[in-house]
């Protein structure tokens, strides 16, 4: 793979949510505290209880095998802060003294579960999310990919759509549900053309001058995140369409925007953020008390 390390972790961020990870936060790199990303997953058993599980994911950007020195850092740290799992994604793979260990710890049973994924692994879990491998340029066929890739945000356009041809048949206002139907459509369209032309998706930061809307008192605040344009634009158009203020406020610190307002609890609504998220490489996070979201320029 010709990734960065940063991206790759990236990706693995990308593959962990597709696959079902909740509540995803990515530590930057120098930062990470002994996990590069830390989510929970949710699983029911079935005397109908659900059970939740700590997961801390590191991400190994390596040519040459991981050595069990390397490993027994992040299970010591995982250990001593609760995890359950453990998931070790590498590009290569764990050495043969590592593996053993690991195998080794786990038919012990202990409380903390280690788990790894070598790069043929990945590569397997890879080919089931072709959106992954458009947007980090790792499609073999990126036109075909990006076809098929850009599904879910068509079926989020054409809900949308739905709702403002309903809005018009019963005589409600529908400007902010068309300003949503703009927004992704900009957005779809920008991320076909790039990749038709390009070969790749090709990111451009938010203007204020150019991208703002009236409604938002802190358009320069959006621009000085450098997040994507036509994701910001459809991310906050989104926010807007949900929320019951007139005008939406934002302030910006460093790459992380907070935009403050009322917003519902729906997880079709938290879905569809997270869906045009994707296209930029940016990660959602609501705030505690439905009072807005935070978006986090995962760039580096």
């Amino acid at each position: 793979m010709t990734l960065s390390p940063s991206q790759f972790e990236n990706l693995t961020l990308d593959l962990m949510q597709l696959l079902g990870l909740k509540n995803c936060v990515w530590r930057t790199p120098g930062r990470d505290g002994g996990r590069d990303i830390q989510g929970e997953f949710f699983g029911a058993d079935f005397s109908g209880f659900t059970r939740k599980e700590s997961w801390y994911v590191e991400c190994k950007r390596y040519s040459d095998a991981v050595s069990w020195p390397t490993v027994w850092e992040k299970i010591a740290y995982a250990d001593s802060n609760s995890a359950d799992i453990l998931l070790i994604v590498t590009s290569s793979t764990l050495s043969p003294q590592a593996i053993d260990e690991v195998n080794r710890w786990n038919a012990d049973r202990r409380s903390l579960t280690i788990r790894f994924w070598n790069g043929q692994d990945l590569l397997n879990r890879l080919s089931l999310f072709p959106q992954i491998l458009v947007k980090y340029c790792l499609s073999e066929n990126p036109l075909t990919d990006s076809a098929v890739s850009i599904l879910p945000l068509t079926k989020v356009l054409t809900k949308y759509a739905n709702t403002g041809s309903a809005h018009s048949t019963f005589g409600k206002d529908r400007g902010r549900i068309d300003e949503v139907i703009q927004a992704l459509a900009e957005l779809i369209s920008a991320r076909i053309e790039e990749v038709e032309t390009n070969g790749k998706i090709m990111e451009l930061p938010f203007v204020a001058s150019k991208d703002g809307y009236p409604w938002l008192d802190s358009n320069n605040s959006v621009e000085s995140t450098r997040i994507d344009r036509y994701v910001m634009r459809a991310l906050l158009a989104l926010v807007r369409c949900h929320s019951t203020n007139e005008r939406i406020q934002a302030t910006a610190d460093g790459r992380v925007l907070n935009v403050l307002c009322s917003l519902p609890s729906a997880a079709s609504f938290h879905d569809d953020l997270r869906t045009v998220a994707f296209w930029g490489c940016v990660t959602i996070r609501l705030l505690e008390n439905a009072k807005g979201i935070e978006i986090i320029n995962e760039h580096i």
